[in-house]
């Protein structure tokens, strides 16, 4: 028997053990699977919580930011044009409205720097003003994110950078549209990184490791950690994995190592929008991580080693690891039992297992109901409640009813859980304590078995606004975990109405403004301090008293029926009324009544509300009187003399009259100011003052202007009057002695007269500006006495004062060119160089000449600096010709007001000294010869400095001035320049042909080179060489030319041929040349009588015309070739068909007289051709 025992104990026991074995073996194997599958289902709604409340903390900086941008403030750009790029913006004092409305931004802790760019992208304002300051750059419109929000128009956050403070950083770039759509401004703020890495702290992750948070590039932005942001992308330690996260790539893709092997993704579960997965490292280090993609492109990672999530889970594991294998050795001893008592204890073991087995399951389902029960009524009330209930386990929100997502404006539940309660307050409380850390104490309190009560100020979700909830505290246990359970009541309203009473009654008490409140039939039920103060009357006299009591008697009927039709259609009325205090005395007083009404619509009281307005009356009094008079004198003043002065301006124009102003300035007043002191100046002043009044009529008006200057407006002068008499009396009155503490002072008057209508319409200050001026005449021209303004003059200075505007914008603009005419030899043909004439390139005329503006100039500084302007561009002009191969000289012309400045030497030699490539030969001044006989000696003292200098000097225009020898000897000039006007006139004009021979004459006297300007025809050039004249400019040798056409000119040049064979005449053989010129002279002559241009006839008698002279003295020679008969003959028909042209036109027969002109023409042509071709010693 006992063996048989030991086989039916082996035969049991053996399958027991071994089926043990396997079922350890199994779960072993199954352990990592069923580990992560649960911890990942257990998690991954706490890593939705958290990269909700990450959302939700970006949501809400967007939120802030489309609530200011929606501010009227932001509507426009007021200020743009002030925009100083130096500081980045606009001064710290303009457009306050924005940056009131930043600065509530930015005290709400999600922005560290908030800015507005213009739609170019250009700073208008940064906030703080500090940062703005200290810009590096003025324009962001080259950033990405600045540009992507341009184009789409819609809300940009741009990637992570590391900000100026070195501080991680992304920026908000909002565009504001007008009601067009066109975007107007763009509104944006920098978030410290760091805040986000607050989120992510590690006793907000638990159960997890780690948490990273990466922006859309890759790049990490936050971590649990904040520390391991600075050693790079990730820290590299071996207990953290190393990733890099691309955005769109696959799954598979995601985790790639720094260095040291290559990671994969393996047991990959997809999920929206939370994906789990287990990975190895580079290192070979096992995690389990949570990828969450956030509304933002980001991705929040949650991490967790393998070790650690085996010990969450192993407990539970081995628990149901160790209830298999007592199940399995169970079941092997019973089956023993059976064996060991089969037959006889098998039915009783069999009784005895089914009875306990019945018990507990029973025992189990009547537990798992009253569970299901309690959960059930605890999940009804929680659900049903109308308090507002949040559940909070380690800080943060795990749960929460109904009541409280209404009461947070939450859009659902999942807004709230994952999120910690100071996540939804602002960042201090009403006491200035942070929200963090002041809720994490409530916290840890009510954990600890406390029941804190306590107000808390909330911000709700969807608008942002704040609240003040009514919260207690309590512990509670939940599935086995201990948990704190929060009540809210929203007593938000009933703050603001105590605080509304509050202020209401500290109003009523401490108010200046005096106060009645009385019932709708005008019984009054209280008045405040204010209203005893002012009136008189104690509050006890005047309870269930009609305020009718105050009436002064001033007002009518008319004016208290007038309130009652306001206070009965408009329920309130508003105005002055004058009262009675209880002594008896009148006082304005500023009075506001409202009617207040019940809810059925009729008036329940009344309140009044009003301030004594007596100093406010007395001083506006004042101040009018003030305003418009003289405190001294009790003159109107200069406010009030402009709009009396407008009236009597008006009336003439009505009336046809005409009005004269006086402006009067008293001459020797400070003398006595400074001698006797103000107090007897004061006093001279108001003598003064009345006797001028006295001296006009009532309707005309004498004002004081300030100081000693008065002025009088004569009204109703007639066309034509300038108010002479009245005047004088005015110079006489303020000339009489003023006698002041038996002293006789003395003062006179200079008077300044203008007069209105005028001939251009003029407005009062005009006129007070002309009169002002004309003053300064009569004192520039001895005091006591007056003078009339001349509008003509003023006219003309204005003119001139807007051409010199134009002249020196014209100069700063760089408007003003040099061009240059040549001086050559006409014989040799050798360019001795050229004469630089200033030419204005106008914008909008063209190119002007020198008598276009250089007229405006005279005697005016900017003649100086349009001559220095000329010296320089000519210097500069020399330097660019030598650099091309040639030197060239240049004459510039001098204004004599320039040459007569003290400094012209020194402004000379700087200028030369600026060029020193420059010989100083090659520089001339030109100096018109009036010019310098006007200070012979300045001007001579110049000369020889600078040929000290080595700069040469030419007398321009030689021959217009008074040309004295004694001058001419004393200025040492080089050269004479012959006037154009002598030249050009002297083939027809022989006094302009001795002119010519006379400053020849002078010019080889002392030594001098002439030369010959205004050659215009190849004949003045030819007369010029005959007379020995062989340096010459004009347009018969080349007009002026831009600077960049001379030296291609200068290279083509060749004298006329006719200049080259050209002699000069002896002295003897003059007579002929003068003789021809008489000749061309009466020919002209003819010409203009006949042509009505003269009253008289030349002589008509050929032997008494010049020319006839000069035949009639070779015939007298004794020598007389043929030619001279021939050209007698000439002369007599030349004389006989003028006397025939002159008897014609006489006779009334112009037309036939001037048809005969041309045979004239052929007549004398012939003769001077003859003359031409005679020797030169007979010509």
């Amino acid at each position: 028997m006992p063996l048989r025992r030991w086989h039916i104990i082996a035969i049991v026991s053996v399958p027991v053990l071994l089926s043990l074995v396997l079922v350890l073996v199994v779960l072993r194997g199954l352990l990592d699977d069923w580990a992560y599958a649960r911890w990942s289902e257990d998690h991954g709604s706490l890593v939705a919580a958290l990269a909700a409340g990450v959302d939700r903390d970006i949501g809400f900086a967007v939120d802030q930011l489309r609530l200011a941008a929606s501010a009227p403030e932001f509507g426009h750009l007021a200020e743009r044009a002030r925009i100083d790029p130096a500081i980045n913006g606009l001064p710290e004092a303009l457009d306050e409205g924005k940056r009131r409305i930043l600065e509530q931004l930015r005290a709400q802790g999600v922005f560290s720097v908030l800015f507005v760019l213009t739609p170019e992208g250009e700073h208008y304002l940064a906030h703080p003003f500090s940062v703005q300051r200290g810009l590096k750059q003025h324009s962001l419109a080259d950033r990405p994110y600045f540009q992507q929000a341009r184009n789409t128009g819609e809300l940009v956050i741009s990637e992570s950078f590391v900000g100026a403070d070195g501080v991680p950083a992304v920026a908000f770039d909002l565009p504001v549209r007008d009601a067009r759509g066109t975007i107007i401004l763009h509104l944006g703020g920098v978030m410290h990184l760091e805040r986000l890495s607050r989120l992510l702290a590690r006793d907000r992750i638990a159960p997890f490791g780690m948490a990273v948070l990466v922006d859309r590039r890759g790049t990490p932005i936050a971590h649990s950690d904040p520390a391991r942001l600075a050693q790079g992308r990730l820290p590299a330690l071996a207990a953290h994995p190393r990733f890099n996260v691309a955005a769109g790539r696959d799954a598979t893709d995601l985790f790639l190592p720094f260095g040291g092997g290559v990671a994969h993704a393996a047991d990959l579960e997809r999920h929206t929008p939370v994906r789990f997965m287990r990975l190895v490292d580079g290192e070979q280090t096992a995690w389990g991580a949570f990828d969450a993609e956030l509304a933002s492109g980001w991705r929040l990672f949650l991490f967790q080693h393998d070790q650690q999530v085996y010990d969450q889970i192993a407990a539970h594991v081995w628990s149901t690891a160790g209830l298999f294998a007592a199940v399995v050795v169970l079941t092997g001893l019973l089956g023993l039992a059976m064996a060991l008592r089969f037959g006889r204890g098998w039915q009783q073991a069999e009784q005895a297992l089914s009875e306990a087995n019945l018990l507990l399951e029973q025992r189990v389902r009547q537990r798992a109901v009253a569970l299901r029960d309690s959960e059930a009524r605890y999940r009804t009330l929680f659900e049903s409640t109308g308090e507002a209930i949040l559940v909070i386990d380690s800080g943060i929100i795990v749960d929460c009813n109904p009541a409280a997502v209404r009461m947070f404006g939450a859009p659902d539940r999942d807004a709230l859980v994952g999120v910690h309660p100071a996540r939804l307050s602002p960042e201090l409380q009403a006491s200035g304590e942070s929200s963090l850390t002041t809720a994490d104490r409530y916290i840890a309190q009510a954990f600890e078995g406390g029941k804190p009560s306590f107000e808390w100020i909330h911000r709700r979700v969807d608008d942002g606004r704040l609240f003040i909830a009514d919260i207690r505290l309590s512990r509670t246990e939940l599935d086995g975990r201990l948990l704190v359970q929060a009540r809210l009541q929203d007593v938000t309203e009933r703050k603001q109405a105590e605080a509304r009473l509050e202020l209401a009654a500290s109003v009523f008490s401490h108010a200046r403004e005096g106060i009645t409140i009385t019932d709708a039939e005008g019984g009054i039920l209280d008045v405040n301090d204010a209203f005893t103060r002012i009136t008189g009357y104690e509050r006890d006299e005047v309870l269930g008293k009609n305020p009718r009591l105050l009436q002064s008697g001033l007002h009518d009927q008319a004016f208290y029926a007038a309130m009652w039709h306001d206070l009965n259609e408009k329920r309130f009325w508003e105005g002055e009324v004058w009262n009675r205090r209880k002594s008896g005395e009148v006082f304005p007083e500023l009075l506001t009544i409202s009617a207040v009404s019940g809810a059925d619509g009729a008036v329940r009281h009344y309140v009044a509300v009003f301030s004594d307005i007596s100093r406010q009356k007395e001083s506006e009094a004042r101040l009018e009187h003030l305003a418009y008079f003289d405190e001294l004198t009790g003159l109107p003043n200069r406010s009030l003399l402009a709009d009396r002065l407008d009236q009597a301006m008006a009336h003439a124009r009505r009336a046809s009259a005409r009005v004269v102003l006086a402006y009067i300035d008293l001459d020797g007043f400070k003398a006595i100011n400074d001698a006797y002191g103000h107090e007897t100046g004061d006093r001279v002043l108001s003598e003064i003052a009345t006797r001028l009044k006295a001296c006009v009529r009532e309707q005309d008006t004498v004002a004081r202007l300030g100081g000693d200057e008065f002025a009088a407006v004569l009204t109703e002068q007639l066309p034509g009057e300038s108010g002479h008499a009245v005047l004088q009396r005015l110079l006489g009155a303020i000339a009489e002695p003023v006698e002041i503490d038996h002293r006789m002072l003395r003062v006179s008057g200079s008077i300044g007269t203008t007069s209105y209508p005028q001939r251009e319409e003029v407005d009062p200050d005009q006129l007070l500006r002309q009169a002002d001026q004309a003053m300064y005449q009569a004192k520039l021209a001895g005091k006591n006495r007056y003078h009339a303004f001349d509008v003509d003059a003023d006219d003309r200075q204005r003119i001139r004062h807007g051409h010199l505007d134009r002249i020196r914008e014209g100069l700063q603009r760089g408007e003003f060119v040099l061009h240059y005419q040549p001086k050559v030899n006409m014989r040799s043909g050798v360019v001795l160089g050229a004469e630089a004439l200033i030419r204005w390139q106008h914008p909008e005329h063209g190119l002007l000449p020198p008598a276009a503006f250089l007229p405006h100039l005279v005697q005016h500084p900017l003649e100086v600096e349009l001559g220095r302007w000329v010296i320089d561009a000519a210097l500069t002009q020399i330097e660019r010709w030598q650099a091309e191969g040639r030197l060239l000289a240049v004459s510039v012309n001098v204004a004599g007001h320039h040459l007569q400045q003290a400094d012209f030497i020194d402004e000379l030699t700087a200028l030369l000294e600026a060029h020193p490539r420059v010989p100083a030969q090659a520089l001339e001044l030109e100096v018109l010869e009036s010019s310098a006989l006007e200070d012979i000696e300045h001007v001579s003292r110049v000369i020889d400095e600078c040929a000290r200098l080595g700069v040469r000097f030419a007398i321009d225009d030689f021959g217009t001035g008074y040309s004295s020898l004694t001058y001419l000897k004393q200025l040492s000039a080089g050269t004479l320049k012959i006037d154009q006007s002598f030249v050009r006139d002297m083939l027809d004009d022989p006094d302009d042909l001795a002119i010519l021979e006379g400053v020849m004459g002078l010019a080889g006297a002392f030594h001098r080179e002439a030369v010959a300007e205004g050659v215009e025809t190849e004949a003045h050039g030819r007369m010029l060489l005959q007379l020995g004249c062989e340096l010459a400019q004009g347009y018969a040798i080349a007009r002026p030319m831009p600077a960049g056409e001379v030296l291609p000119w200068v290279s083509r040049w060749r004298p006329a041929p006719t200049w080259v064979r050209t002699p000069r005449l002896p002295p003897e053989a003059l007579p002929g040349l003068y003789a021809c010129v008489e000749h061309r002279a009466w020919v002209a002559r003819i010409e203009a009588y006949l042509a009505g241009a003269r009253d008289t006839p030349p002589v008509l008698a050929a032997h008494q015309c010049r020319f006839g002279k000069w035949l009639d003295a070779q015939s007298g020679s004794g020598e007389r070739p043929s030619a001279l008969d021939e050209i007698g003959a000439l002369h007599g028909a030349i004389h006989a068909l003028g006397d025939t042209l002159v008897g014609l036109h006489a006779d009334g027969r112009a037309g036939e007289a001037r048809a005969g002109l041309e045979q004239l023409h052929h007549l004398r042509d012939r003769l001077l051709a003859a003359v031409e071709a005679l020797p030169a010693r007979t010509a």
